[in-house]
């Protein structure tokens, strides 16, 4: 059973990226954001380095998840992990797990609405920059591409079929 609800889900997805502008992620989806002090060029860097610093440790925690319920327990029993990083970058940097804001997003010409989701939200400084986030449970990183470009869409996609059929 375990394996059939991710080809599920990416099936769903499927169908609305053929009938619709919209996507929809399930309201059991835990989400990652990660918000830039500023704009500026350095603030972006700092944002990027961290979510390299922290994203292996998403992975291997949500690897362990069962349930989205499971999910933000798992996230709540680790914070310190990512309040370690934090501290060892001399980062001023506060961590929100729970519901929290995110705003509408334009992803791969689908739209999705801006609302209060499950998640873990990590502002550098005054937030106030660019921001990166994914759907970190059930794994589904909805990776930017810096440069728009040479996507291979299907790659994550068979990558979390392949892991939940053995």
């Amino acid at each position: 059973m375990k394996k059939i609800i991710p080809l599920l889900f990416f099936i769903t997805l499927f169908i609305f990226y053929l009938n619709s502008d919209s996507l929809i992620i399930p309201s059991t989806a835990i989400r990652l954001r990660i918000i830039a002090n500023s704009n500026r060029e350095e603030d972006q860097n700092i944002k990027k380095e961290l979510k390299n610093k922290i994203t292996p440790i998403i992975d291997e925690l949500m690897s362990n998840a069962h349930s989205s319920k499971e999910a933000i327990s798992i996230l709540n029993d680790n914070k310190h992990l990512f309040q370690k990083i934090i501290d060892e970058n001399h980062l001023d940097a506060s961590i929100s797990i729970g519901e929290n804001y995110f705003p509408p997003k334009e992803y791969l010409g689908f739209n999705i609405p801006d609302g209060y989701y499950e998640s873990m939200v990590i502002t550098i400084g005054k937030g106030l920059g660019d921001n990166w986030w994914c759907v970190m449970y059930p794994p589904l990183c909805l990776i930017e591409n810096e440069k728009k470009d040479n996507i291979d869409y299907h790659f994550l996609i068979k990558d979390i079929i392949n892991k939940h059929q053995s």
